[in-house]
């Protein structure tokens, strides 16, 4: 275990352990020295007073009693006693060991006998062969050392009584040592305890949890340093916390934004890309190498300009079908090093086209204005200059003249209607509405058109529901759309009208069919026939009372005007069928 509750348990014990030792050491030392100490001078004063008898009687050579005396005492106290003259020889002893082998050292008779000094001394004695401790007393009378006197014990007696006091000190030192040891166990719990609580909580905040708080009773430094770890997580909390809104704000502005926006680092990885760019390549993840990436890598030379330190101008390039204006900025860092670039792709594709089909309007009106104006100079100027052969001929150019006129007004009119139209500058007169009266008017307003042209118009008008709608206007549609079909109808040929009700996505409505029997209208015309000046004719070829390419689209946006739809297609037996469905209440009403 390495936790700090098992370093501070294992610093505790050795520290524990080692004191105890040390001093057991040293207390049996100081013990084994006193008790050493304490037989010696038991010894000293012992030998002190056998030799104050030997100092008053006349002779080293004891009595019987005085011998039996010395004996008894020897026995009582456990030593050996001898008794030595002048010179070193021993005279008497109390040991079993022969006097020969107990003669004094050199040394000893040195101190004892000639200086008069008290020896004592522990070792092993030569002539005991064993430990022991001696003690050399001298024996003076009158002041003169008239022999010595050798008391010893062996250092059994003194061994067995520091044996037993040593294992009462291991015993005690190893109840000292459980007792410790329990209490260092108590005390690195509670000091690794709020460690362990705020290590916990740590981790806790490192997975997002920044609720979680240490509790502790402590007053010092570990009571400070919960404290200090909970205001850390309240303030981390409140910091992720706001970081964590600001990105949220920063990933919905991102998201919500229909500009397209990536970032790239140094090397061209890919670090961030919002919904709009990734919609410029739905078949392919945006993600990895943006160099690499098969529809955006012709970002990179742009990116990789700004990454340079190169500020380009804003270019335009494609992808797909859409045209994107290109603005890239550098990303840099507190030391102004460029460490990625971010770019923002405007779709210009609306643009573009609103600028193509203001130039094909432009175009367009130039040219259906240029041809009937080039007719009436002509014609104009013919009879000014008096060309005209017969009055005839002179009525006949009047006649020209007044229809290019005619074309001219109405062609203006259109124009103006549909910007009218496109502007909302209109309001629609919604009232109750028979579409089967609306057909009808409809159909007689082109009658000279149609018997001038020989076409049947055929009506079939089926029991419909009313509905709301400006007259004007929707019979505006119907017009447009028969006087089309009129006009691209062969001769002989038919125009069919029919309506009836039909199911609006779930709701009420009436369906008014246009069907002519001419060539119909090429598969690949089909989707544009709604734009402006469109014409199915590419040559442009003038010829009097074609229409102007604007009636399609005035129809769509007055039907879109009133909720409904129309579409174009051809039908099987030849020619064009063009439908129309209206809701019979408008949205607004619904």
């Amino acid at each position: 275990m390495n936790s700090l509750f098992a370093r501070l348990l294992r610093s505790y014990v050795v520290v524990i352990l080692t004191a105890i030792m040390v001093t057991g050491a040293a207390l049996s030392y100081l013990y084994s020295d006193r008790e050493f100490e304490r037989t010696e001078r038991e010894l000293v004063e012992k030998g002190e007073q056998i030799a104050f008898y030997f100092a008053i009687s006349s002779s080293l050579q004891p009595t019987q009693v005085t011998a039996n005396a010395i004996a008894a005492t020897a026995q009582a106290l456990g030593v050996g006693i001898t008794i030595a003259d002048r010179n070193g020889r021993p005279v008497m002893t109390t040991t079993n060991i022969p006097m020969q082998s107990l003669n004094l050292r050199a040394q000893d008779v040195e101190r004892v006998l000639v200086h008069g000094e008290v020896v004592t001394r522990r070792g092993y004695e030569e002539a005991l062969g064993e430990a022991a401790v001696t003690a050399l007393i001298p024996i003076k009378r009158g002041g003169v050392v008239v022999g010595a006197m050798a008391l010893h014990t062996p250092t059994r007696g003194v061994l067995d009584t520091l044996r037993n006091a040593l294992n009462l000190l291991i015993w005690a030192a190893l109840l000292a040592a459980f007792a410790a040891i329990a209490v260092s166990y108590v005390l690195s719990r509670r000091i690794a305890a709020p460690i362990r609580a705020v290590t916990e909580a740590t981790k806790a905040v490192a997975e997002g949890n920044f609720d979680l708080r240490v509790h502790t009773h402590d007053p010092g430094e570990l009571g400070a340093l919960s404290a200090a770890f909970n205001e850390l997580a309240a303030r981390l909390g409140q910091t992720v916390g706001e970081l964590s809104q600001e990105k949220q704000k920063t990933s919905s502005i991102l998201e919500s934004i229909n500009e397209g926006v990536v970032a790239v680092d140094r090397r061209g990885n890919i670090l961030l890309a919002n919904p709009a760019l990734r919609r410029l390549s739905p078949s392919n993840p945006v993600r990895g190498s943006l160099k690499e990436h098969p529809t955006l890598s012709v970002l990179w030379p742009s990116l990789e300009q700004s990454l340079l330190g190169e500020v380009g101008p804003h270019s335009e390039l494609r992808i797909g079908e859409s045209i994107l204006s290109i603005h890239v900025t550098p990303l840099k860092d507190e030391r102004d090093e460029v460490q990625g670039a971010v770019a923002i792709l405007h779709d210009v594709t609306e643009r573009h086209r609103l600028e193509r089909m203001r130039r094909d309007f432009l175009a367009n009106v130039s040219h259906e204005l240029r041809t009937p104006l080039t007719s009436i100079r002509g014609f104009a100027q013919a009879i000014l200059e008096g060309v005209v052969a017969s009055e005839e001929q002179g009525r006949r150019y009047l006649r020209v003249i007044m229809d290019e006129s005619m074309r001219l007004i109405r062609l203006v009119n259109t124009i103006l209607d549909l910007s009218r139209i496109e502007s909302s500058a209109i309001t629609l007169n919604f009232e109750p509405l028979d579409i089967a009266e609306v057909i009808a008017d409809a159909a007689d307003s082109l009658e000279p058109l149609s018997r001038d042209r020989d076409i049947e118009i055929l009506l079939d008008i089926g029991p419909s529901p009313i509905i709301h709608g400006d007259r004007d206007r929707v019979t505006q549609v119907v017009q447009n759309l028969l006087d089309n079909a009129v006009r691209h109808a062969p001769k002989g040929t038919r125009v069919f009208v029919r309506s009836g009700p039909a199911d609006f996505d779930g709701e009420p409505g009436v369906r008014i069919d246009i069907q002519d029997q001419g060539e119909g209208i090429p598969e690949d015309d089909l989707p544009y026939i709604w734009e402006r000046f469109y014409k199915v004719d590419k040559s442009r070829k003038y010829e009097r009372g074609v229409g102007t390419g604007l009636g399609l689209v005035i129809v769509k946006e007055i039907v879109q005007m009133h909720g409904g739809r129309v579409r174009a297609a051809n039908v099987p037996e030849g020619g064009a069928r063009f439908t129309v469905e209206l809701p019979v209440k408008r949205s607004a009403d619904a």
